[in-house]
């Protein structure tokens, strides 16, 4: 091996070298500086919702509402009456069951019944 030969591989083990050890200083820290936090927002963050857990229930405000168990209605009454606009009810996969004597499972009142007549 000629001297130029020599030195230029010597140099080029240098180099190596110095990329090896210095190349983490300049990339940096690979370490997360704690543990992941949550990216999405809850149900609750996006829409409040009430639970309805038993019948007879009145829903005086606009929202959204849902039910927490199977429900057995009241004879002589409504399970769940609304008389509010822009009111959602998720069953959940459950269900309103009727007794003898009840009334409907969901009673809401339309538009048009809460207007009064123009002249």
């Amino acid at each position: 091996m000629n001297r130029s030969t020599r030195s230029r591989s010597v140099l080029i083990s240098v180099l190596v070298a110095c990329l090896v050890n210095f190349g983490g200083v300049l990339a940096g820290s690979l370490t997360p500086p704690g543990p992941p936090a949550p990216t999405m927002k809850t149900l609750d963050q996006v829409e409040a919702r009430t639970p309805i857990s038993s019948l007879p229930y009145t829903i005086t405000q606009p929202g959204s509402y849902y039910l927490t168990a199977d429900l057995q209605g009241v004879a002589g009454q409504d399970g769940i009456y609304v008389p509010v606009d822009n009111v959602t009810i998720d069953l959940n996969g459950f269900a309103l069951i009727g007794v003898a004597g009840s009334y409907s499972g969901i009673h809401g009142l339309l538009q048009s019944d809460r207007e009064e007549p123009h002249d």
